[in-house]
């Protein structure tokens, strides 16, 4: 929802909807820090880091940049220039830093980094999955099926294998005649 109207709007205009949406969505994320870093305080780490930004910055754009063609988009060597740099104002206007934003270099260089994180995190983390995994999957599919009005248009399974397939990997898992329509 708040993704598509940061592409339909102007997020810069502090008068337009585009911005208050960003607004929005950076103040939830500084609710939800303040909650669990009080929650769980840690002398050494904390929730919800400028790291943890950046690795979920990657998520939102990352898989376009690395796999336009899987992901059903046609485009330019400028088009993904100018969709890194929307994506670097989106990061600073979400409070993450120069130093930690995704989309701080260039298309090339973002794409290194997108790249790296594909191969060095997410790959190994969806290969032996923490703990909670399947409970944060579940809650993440939940909440887009809301996005549908209460329609269920997503399951986990159809999930994951549409992700697999993004990433031109196999989901080691049969998927039941439903999920594959989905």
């Amino acid at each position: 929802y708040h993704i598509v109207i940061w592409f339909t709007n102007d997020v810069w205009d502090v008068k337009n909807k585009g911005h208050a949406s960003v607004k929005q969505v950076r103040e939830m994320h500084a609710y939800v820090r303040e909650k669990i870093n009080t929650a769980r305080p840690h002398a050494d780490f904390q929730y919800l880091s400028q790291y943890d930004m950046a690795l979920v910055q990657s998520a939102f754009m990352g898989v376009v940049l690395m796999h336009p063609k899987n992901s059903g988009i046609r485009c330019s060597a400028k088009d993904l220039d100018d969709y890194v740099y929307f994506w670097r104002g989106i990061g600073y206007l979400l409070g993450v830093k120069d130093k930690y934003n995704m989309c701080a270099g260039n298309h090339e260089e973002t794409l290194s980094l997108c790249q790296e994180i594909e191969h060095k995190v997410l790959m190994p983390a969806l290969a032996h999955p923490p703990y909670d995994f399947n409970h944060m999957v579940k809650a993440f599919v939940d909440g887009m099926n809301k996005t549908s009005h209460w329609t269920v248009t997503m399951s986990v399974a159809a999930v994951l294998a549409f992700s697999m397939r993004i990433f031109q990997r196999c989901l080691q898992r049969q998927l039941s005649f439903w999920d594959m329509l989905r």
